[in-house]
């Protein structure tokens, strides 16, 4: 084998919120291994850095010896310390552990499913369970008995241990939800009195998360608990959704009816169903989004200041907003109204490092597409071709394009062809990043065609397996 406060952002769904920091001081290494006893603290060479990780490599397998004959997908990227992935040969998968450099830290047995990143020396198993580098499974001591954690990642604020808790009395449920950072200080909580969850029942509440499978990676609609991006994040009941926002405290309920997906970037919302909405953080509308309504059915997304529209005004002047990039206050930046822009797959066009790739049709019905700087000038000329996928890089993006005969090419922001990966299709649905992958030491880490693939920012690849 080879080797994203001031405004806050919605686009199918709806809207955000969360809450302040309150402050428990207690032991910052205190999970405990419930077989021997042993703290975190005591357990110390068990948790690298990527310098750490780089050294002492000579007795690890490389992660083409744990692949074999099998695939290995990236799942959840921390190339700081290291990284999940999931190696399937076609009879079962199992979790891994590597470094940047391809090495195999641990190689989990079947059953023992990594599903969470690893951060502080320690990653989440399906099981409830820690575990370190060498596969010991610890506990959390600072975590009571009857709490249950529901997610394990670095966002915005750090890494958080979210967790919920139930109480039953005889006037109802009360469902408790707790971030804390490592250190166990309580970063944010809010519980199911609040009214902004009166609609939901708690019950049901807790037992579709605590359920749930720890699906952590997943953004689709149906997971109960998922990070927005920023300090948001989204519950899930069965008649709608409170967005938390660990920023400023608040919570908002959204019902099932007007919510599906949610963007935010620098404390804009944008809601994009039924009609487009922008909030603020204090989930105030700004007054000159009112009744603007898309005239297309891909999901507008807010990137680096600008979002593409194609819209209109469905009351006083029935104004119109032709193609193009607008800024937050509906001024028009970059004018594509003569280009018949379509989505990528779904996606609307977005800004990613200075440039956005665009998919186009010309008058005949022929696919083109070409790659645009922020001044509006063409970094690509349009050329032939169906856009596949589209990623960041350090500095700007790759597109991997269907050319005739189906022949794939990935190209970078300003037309270089990567010769290393011709052929290869990253991994994901079609569209903007779908799967996981990180940038790290100005090098892109991602999956292709079942491979991880390391792209340093002068376009040349290596396959860590």
């Amino acid at each position: 084998m080879k080797n994203l406060k001031n405004i806050v952002l919605f686009t199918i769904i709806s809207l955000l919120l969360f809450c302040g920091c309150s402050q428990e001081n207690k032991s910052a290494s205190d999970t405990v291994n419930p077989q021997d006893g042993k703290s975190v603290s005591e357990q110390q060479e068990t948790i690298v850095d990527s310098e750490k990780a780089a050294e002492n490599v000579t007795d690890k397998m490389s992660l083409l010896e744990a692949v074999g004959e099998g695939h290995v997908y990236l799942t959840f990227p921390n190339f700081d310390e290291l990284s999940v992935g999931e190696i399937r040969d076609g009879q079962s998968n199992k979790s891994v552990l590597f470094d940047a450099q391809g090495m195999v830290h641990h190689l989990f047995e079947d059953g023992s499913r990594v599903v969470s990143g690893y951060y502080n020396g320690m990653c989440l198993l399906s099981n409830g369970m820690m575990a370190t580098e060498d596969g010991t499974q610890l506990l959390v001591s600072w975590l009571p008995e009857n709490e249950k954690i529901i997610r394990f990642a670095k966002d915005e604020e750090g890494v958080l241990l979210w967790s919920i808790k139930r109480e039953d009395g005889i006037d109802g449920t009360k469902v408790t939800f707790t971030a804390r950072k490592m250190d166990s200080s309580i970063c944010f909580q809010c519980d199911t009195t609040q009214p902004e969850f009166s609609e939901l029942n708690p019950n049901d509440l807790y037992e579709t998360l605590v359920n749930a499978g720890y699906d952590m990676n997943a953004e689709g609609i149906s997971t109960p608990f998922i990070y927005c991006g920023g300090t948001l994040y989204r519950v899930r009941g069965w008649n709608g959704y409170v967005f938390i926002n660990i920023a400023n405290g608040k919570l908002h309920y959204i019902s099932e009816f007007n919510a599906c997906q949610i963007r935010m970037e620098n404390g804009v919302m944008f809601q994009t169903a039924p009609s487009i909405r922008v909030l603020d953080d204090d989930f105030n509308e700004l007054p000159e989004w009112k009744s603007i309504k898309s005239q297309r059915s891909g999901t507008p997304v807010l990137a680096e200041g600008l979002i593409y529209l194609d819209a209109r005004r469905d009351t006083g002047e029935f104004e119109k907003y032709p193609s193009g990039f607008y800024d937050i206050h509906l001024n028009c930046i970059i004018d594509l109204s003569q280009y018949n822009i379509q989505p990528v797959t779904t996606d609307e066009p977005r800004f990613m490092n200075g440039y956005a790739a665009l998919q186009m049709l010309n008058p005949d019905g022929v696919p083109f597409w070409g790659i645009i700087r922020k001044d509006g000038t063409w970094s690509v000329e349009p050329q032939k071709g169906t856009i596949k996928s589209i990623y960041p890089t350090k500095d700007g993006l790759l597109v991997t394009v269907s050319q005739e005969n189906d022949y794939y090419t990935t190209i970078n922001q300003v037309g270089q062809n990567l010769s290393d990966v011709e052929t290869f299709v990253f991994d994901g649905v079609n569209g903007y990043w779908n799967s996981a992958y990180e940038i790290y030491n100005e090098s892109l880490y991602a999956t292709i065609n079942g491979e991880i693939v390391r792209i340093d920012k002068n376009g040349s690849a290596e396959f860590l397996c």
